[in-house]
């Protein structure tokens, strides 16, 4: 593969397009494809959040599964102590 340089003019455009994107509410998410390849993908403010808290949720809900199972608490407790 070439290795390609960058410019400063180029920087420069990239740059202000990320910009104009963050004014218009859009970030670009970088991704790690199974091949190692790095991805971007340009997604709205809102869902961008909503996915780190859907991400942060799961991790509160793994830990939480953690201590339960460290407790001893199985689902059919919990579910019994709901009822």
């Amino acid at each position: 593969m070439r290795q390609k340089t960058i410019t400063m003019g180029y920087y420069r455009k990239a740059q202000t397009a990320i910009e104009r994107n963050m004014r218009n509410g859009i970030v670009r998410h970088y991704v790690l494809t199974h091949r190692g390849k790095v991805a971007g993908h340009l997604l709205r403010l809102e869902d961008y959040l909503a996915m780190q808290r859907r991400i942060e949720l799961n991790q509160v809900w793994g830990e939480a599964l953690q201590r339960y199972r460290e407790a001893g608490i199985t689902d059919s407790n919990l579910q019994g102590e709901s009822e």
